[in-house]
């Protein structure tokens, strides 16, 4: 789970790939960004 600012450094589109991309995690992603929220899983 991540929380972060909704700014520049950021930005929703392609977030939570970049997220996994920059953990190297495969899993499950929720993300709070500013006001919204949005969530991911890899396929099993």
């Amino acid at each position: 789970m991540a929380v972060l600012p909704a700014n520049a450094q950021f930005p929703p589109q392609g977030l939570i790939d970049n997220l996994r991309a920059q953990t190297g995690a495969t899993g499950l992603y929720a993300v709070r960004l500013g006001d919204r929220f949005d969530a991911g899983v890899d396929p099993a």
